[in-house]
């Protein structure tokens, strides 16, 4: 049987950032890549709204200048990305996901060895700001309204996000008798409420009453937060990891 040579999978590709505000009154964002590898990569980058669907049915009003191009070793990009102006939400955060996908070049043992080769793809969320938000969101933390729902392994905590932007959870443990259970966390839209079971289902002994988390935000910094379960209010740290 032929050897099966399998190129590594690592990303070579780094994107500065995780994540991309756009403000509606901007004309333009960047997004600065670079190449980390010792080859040239062919980069393909485009936007999805998420949708389990091809992308030519999706609706996406951006642009994105250059959409393929080489990129050399050790070498940068800029990405501008331009809103196409098609009516999106005035009174909240609207988000879609830029795909960066690095193409290897043909290796040069292809032809001598069965050879698999690997396209990877990173992944980052574009959060679209309207006019009215541009501020960004003020106590986040503080406005986010906690529950916990069921009990021992079943336990699970219900959380509504009454605001206009979307709350990107880092981790979310819940405590009881002094130990932490990490809870199964997601991203919370606008007005949307979700719920977070444990992780790893666990008898717990008792009621939870209290939920530690982390949010993300517009920079990627993690905002702690806790929230007394029983009286249905968060209050904020201002550790930012």
């Amino acid at each position: 049987m032929a050897a099966l040579n399998i190129a590594s999978s690592h990303a070579a590709v780094l994107i500065y950032g995780t994540r991309v505000i756009y403000n509606e009154a901007s004309r333009e964002t960047l997004v600065r890549l670079s190449n980390e590898g010792a080859v040239p990569l062919l980069i393909q980058a485009w936007l999805d709204t998420g949708e389990d669907k091809p992308i030519a049915e999706q609706q996406v009003p951006f642009v994105i200048t250059p959409p393929v191009f080489r990129m050399n070793a050790h070498q940068g990009q800029m990405l501008r990305i331009s809103y196409t102006g098609e009516a999106l939400p005035g009174d909240k955060e609207s988000v879609f996901w830029l795909n960066v996908l690095e193409i290897p070049p043909k290796s040069a043992a292809i032809g001598k060895t069965n050879t698999l080769q690997i396209a990877v793809r990173n992944r980052i969320k574009l959060f679209f700001r309207p006019t009215a938000l541009a501020d960004g969101p003020k106590d986040l933390v503080r406005q986010l309204q906690w529950q916990v729902t069921g009990e021992g392994e079943h336990t699970s905590v219900t959380v509504k996000n009454p605001t206009p932007f979307f709350a990107s959870f880092l981790e979310a443990y819940v405590t009881v008798d002094g130990t932490s259970y990490e809870l199964a966390t997601d991203m919370v839209g606008p007005g949307e409420r979700a719920t977070f079971p444990l992780l790893k289902p666990t008898r717990l002994s008792g009621q939870a009453k209290d939920v530690q988390f982390k949010l993300i935000d517009d920079i990627g910094a993690a905002i702690a937060g806790t929230a007394h379960l029983d009286a249905g209010t968060s209050s904020q740290s201002t550790t930012k990891d």
